[in-house]
């Protein structure tokens, strides 16, 4: 592990504990639509920000809203509004912290999607964004480019993962409770 990401999960440990133990397991489908109205509520905002700065950036990501969108349709689920906005300065390695945070995400999508495939959803249906998210390919090129990157504000760089850690957390706090499933 190179020292920035080193940096970044030290410095955000506790948050991504805390997050984690908000959903716990997802047995069911009612835990699985919680996780996927939550995840679509912090991602639009999120998202909306990293495209703002990213468009033209080498570290480009992959947006979920389409699929995220669709799974929820396809659970009856109401899309969720954004709730709140993610306060990121200008700093472009602030939205770098950013990034790492929804970048990382890709690796607990491998157990969710295990998860998915037991209650009966799928690429086609229902879980379509942890298919995306789990391609493999977008988080070694994000983690080659945090470790190569000449010139970067490792300060700002945690600053934007703890503020986006912190964005989920508040989003999660006032987990949507789901009826439908």
């Amino acid at each position: 592990m190179g020292p920035r990401r080193a940096a970044l999960r030290c410095a955000t440990a506790a948050q991504h504990e805390t997050l984690e133990s908000i959903f716990g397991p997802i047995e069911t489908l009612s835990d699985y639509g919680r996780y996927l109205l939550f995840l679509t509520a912090f991602r639009s905002e999120v998202e909306t920000k990293l495209h703002q700065m990213f468009r033209f950036h080498p570290v480009p990501y992959l947006p979920l809203q389409d699929a995220l969108a669709a799974d929820c349709r396809d659970l009856g689920l109401a899309i969720p509004s954004p709730c709140g906005i993610l306060d990121l300065s200008d700093h472009e390695d602030e939205y770098l912290g950013a990034l790492y945070v929804l970048e990382g995400s890709r690796l607990g999508a491998a157990v969710i999607r295990e998860k998915a495939h037991r209650l009966q959803l799928s690429g086609d249906f229902g879980a379509r964004h942890l298919d995306i998210l789990t391609d493999g390919c977008s988080w070694p090129n994000f983690l080659s480019y945090l470790e190569t990157a000449t010139s970067m504000d490792e300060e700002a760089l945690i600053a934007g993962a703890r503020k986006t850690f912190s964005f989920a957390l508040e989003v999660a706090s006032g987990a949507i409770h789901v009826e439908h499933c």
